[in-house]
């Protein structure tokens, strides 16, 4: 009796289905190392490689036998066209006869053109990158793809996420977008929220090992700021038949919005009917709009801002927190009535109630900073406008995807992030958070064609 049957008689068909993925995982790989070795081998293909090496600007130097990782995670050695970089005029005489020139990295065009990142599959790629970003940490990541029949160990599970990203990170701003996308911001209800989240990055220090053996570190903490983007619906909610935009970086105040300028104009927003920014009171985000508007030349009337409900609802908090003499009680009523007027848009009503129970005239300055923050915003809370328009008055969105995308990945305790393997995943972290992972690869491909 086979062996197959005898494992169905003892009801052990887990392990039958294990034999069979290993099997057409091992059969797969040979009919990929085929169909590309058929391609690689051919006169056209070797025409190719030089018209690409010709147009980067490189020089050919023939072909070479080159160890390559496919879809599967298995290595075959395929013989491809390589490139170098053209020598310079200038004799190098530190260098000696015979040696390779310091810094100079060969390139495989056709490989290149395939979609293949540093020797390896596109889709290797994807699939290692999806596990390191989704997993809590890349212990898990390497246990989830061994699982898949992929060996890998942790350490080149980042090398592979920061390859990839790296990359993708020169064309962030066109990869996640199609042709449908702008045709639906196109004339729409649009929503851009924006904030800032907390992650621990990771700087060596100078000097000598420590006795470990080991280099010591700075790790102060570092805000990456983030927005979305999504449109409304004919009732003010998040429209459900189109994917949201994430992205994320830790450049500074300007850095982020330089970026979000581009994803604008690259998904068509600046043409919508309507732009809603929603976001708390920090001041470096209010400063900009004005500014953001002017470099896309968007009509000022098209524009809301609006400053988060129940953000404001906390500064209202604190400043009678501030205020001494009042009874828990007391505190409580009036919050509630304060509340109840900032609901309705009367910003006045909330400052005059403030202001007449701070004792004598020597105001407290914590008072004085929340009422400044109500004087200045009070054109942003017109909440009972805003709600009548069906405009959002609050950034839960926002503070969704922070929580996705920074907090449960990022944020870990005891988790220490170099600054550029920490903006690859970010980057990489919302486009799978928003759902435009595989629209992302594929337009990445796409564009490798095209080059």
């Amino acid at each position: 009796m086979p062996a197959w049957k005898k494992a169905l008689d003892k009801g052990d068909w887990p392990a039958i289905e294990a034999d069979i993925l290993r099997l057409s995982h091992l059969m797969a790989s040979e009919v990929m190392a085929a169909c590309l070795n058929w391609h690689l081998d051919r006169d056209e293909t070797r025409q190719q490689g030089k018209e690409l090496a010709q147009k980067q600007g490189i020089s050919v130097q023939g072909a070479r036998d080159v160890r390559i990782t496919l879809a599967t995670g298995s290595k075959i050695i395929v013989r491809t066209t390589y490139a170098l970089p053209q020598r310079s005029k200038r004799r190098d005489y530190r260098r000696l006869p015979g040696n390779r020139r310091p810094g100079v990295k060969g390139s495989y065009p056709v490989l290149e053109r395939l979609g293949f990142v540093s020797r390896q599959s596109l889709l290797y790629c994807q699939e290692v990158a999806q596990a390191a970003v989704l997993c809590p940490s890349l212990d898990v990541a390497n246990r989830l793809l061994s699982s898949r029949g992929i060996e890998i160990t942790g350490k080149k599970i980042r090398n592979v996420c920061v390859q990839i990203g790296k990359r993708m990170l020169r064309q962030r701003s066109i990869l996640s977008f199609s042709d449908d996308d702008r045709k639906k911001f196109c004339g729409a209800r649009v929503i851009i929220g924006i904030d800032g989240g907390r992650l621990r990055t990771r700087k060596q220090k100078r000097g000598r090992r420590l006795s470990t053996g080991h280099h010591g570190f700075h790790s102060r903490w570092r805000e990456p700021k983030m927005f979305v983007i999504y449109t409304l619906d004919g009732k003010g909610r998040c429209c459900m038949d189109q994917l949201p935009i994430h992205d994320a970086t830790l450049g500074n105040a300007d850095a982020v919005f330089a970026l979000l300028e581009k994803y604008m104009l690259e998904a068509g927003v600046v043409e919508a009917k309507e732009i809603v920014f929603v976001a708390d009171g920090a001041h470096w985000i209010w400063d900009r709009i004005e500014i953001l508007a002017h470099n896309l030349c968007i009509d000022r009337r098209k524009i809301t801002q609006v400053v988060d409900f129940y953000h404001a609802c906390e500064h209202i908090s604190a400043a009678l927190e501030a205020i001494p003499g009042l009874s828990d009680s007391k505190r409580k009523r009036l919050y509630r009535d304060l509340r109840c007027f900032l609901s309705q848009g009367q910003i006045q009503k909330v400052i005059q109630q403030i202001h007449c129970r701070m004792p004598g005239k020597n105001s407290l300055p914590d008072v004085k900073k929340e009422l400044r923050y109500f004087e200045r915003y009070q054109d942003h809370m017109r909440y009972r406008y805003f709600r009548r328009r069906k405009v959002p008055i609050g950034s839960g969105a926002i503070e969704s995807a922070i929580r996705r995308v920074i907090n449960l990945r990022l944020k870990a305790p005891g988790t220490f992030w170099k600054e550029d393997t920490a903006e690859v995943f970010l980057y990489l972290r919302s486009q799978l958070v928003s759902g435009r992972w595989k629209l992302c690869f594929s337009n990445f491909h796409r564009a490798a064609l095209a080059g």
